[in-house]
């Protein structure tokens, strides 16, 4: 066993490095049509790359205190993503319109914060952003 590398302590029996076992027929496919392919995104300038976004990401903002209010300002600003709800715990901030409690320039936004996790996170979201204190 000397000389065989081990991360930290006995992890166990080696496992048996077996061959991978392929049909006598197989073949690898090594050439692809260029036509099936979209094009690269960095060939393209940033007024074409916004037509390369088929589905914007829609995500829930799960704490709207100080880092979560960055967060929302920084998803805002994206044209990928789309925000459908907002969770807080705090009482002054539930029920009001999401972009006045982060302060945003271009509020309102039309997302009201609300307390109800269960009812918001029941939307079909892509993404939560978790951001409230441990």
């Amino acid at each position: 066993m000397r000389g065989t590398p081990r991360c930290g302590k006995n992890r166990g029996p080696r496992l048996a490095r077996l061959p991978i076992e392929r049909p006598a027929d197989f073949q690898y496919a090594y050439c692809f049509a260029t036509s099936d392919f979209p094009p690269c995104a960095a060939a393209l300038g940033p007024a074409e790359w916004r037509t390369l976004v088929k589905k914007k990401v829609r995500a829930i903002q799960y704490g709207v205190g100080p880092i979560g209010a960055s967060i929302l300002k920084l998803m805002r600003e994206k044209e990928a993503i789309e925000i459908i709800g907002a969770i807080d715990s705090d009482p002054a901030k539930i029920g009001k319109d999401v972009g006045e409690v982060v302060g945003a320039s271009d509020a309102p936004w039309g997302i009201m914060v609300s307390g109800d996790a269960a009812g918001i996170l029941e939307q079909s979201a892509d993404v939560v952003m978790h951001t409230t204190s441990s």
